[in-house]
This record gives structure tokens, C-alpha cells and sequence, in this order.
């Protein structure tokens, strides 16, 4: 994000609580997808999975990564000139 002029701010990482059944499914039994059954299991325990997540001590599976567009200067100075134009 940041070679492309998006400075990061901040990361977070969660999901850390599906790697051993990702592992365990994916990688041991090479299943490409879960079943019904699974993923209603799964989401029947997010309340827990959500509170529990932090402290295993694996990484995390997801990430969600917030970056700040900064305004070009000479754009930056147009909006000023309008704006004080405009008072």
C-alpha cells in the first residue's frame, strides 16, 4: 500500500481461530471447501471464536489494512483558494 502512496494506518489481523481446521482440511485431508454442516457449526460459535481470537498464539488467517489518500499538494492549494474565495 505504501509504494503505491497509500500510507498505512493501521493493520488488523484476526481469524486466527480457523487456521488449525484450515490446516487440518486443506493441507492433511485436501478438501477444497467446507460443508454445510461446518460452517453453520462455525458460525454458530463466532460469539466465542470473536472473543478468544487475540489470545491464541498462531498468525491470523485475515487482515484488513486501512491506508490515508493523501491530497496532492497543488490540489490541496486549489481547494484553499476556492474556499477562501468563497468567505
Amino acid at each position: 500500500m505504501e509504494r503505491v502512496g497509500l500510507p498505512v494506518e493501521r493493520v488488523i489481523m484476526f481469524n486466527r481461530i480457523s487456521r488449525p481446521a484450515w490446516y487440518i482440511r486443506g493441507k492433511i485431508l485436501k478438501k477444497t471447501a467446507l460443508g454445510r454442516r461446518q460452517m453453520m457449526l462455525f458460525d454458530r460459535f463466532v460469539w466465542l471464536w470473536r472473543r478468544i481470537d487475540s489470545l491464541l498464539p498462531w498468525p491470523s488467517t485475515s487482515l484488513i489494512a486501512i491506508g490515508v489518500k493523501r491530497r496532492h499538494p497543488t490540489l490541496l492549494r486549489r481547494t484553499q483558494n476556492l474556499t477562501d474565495g468563497a468567505l
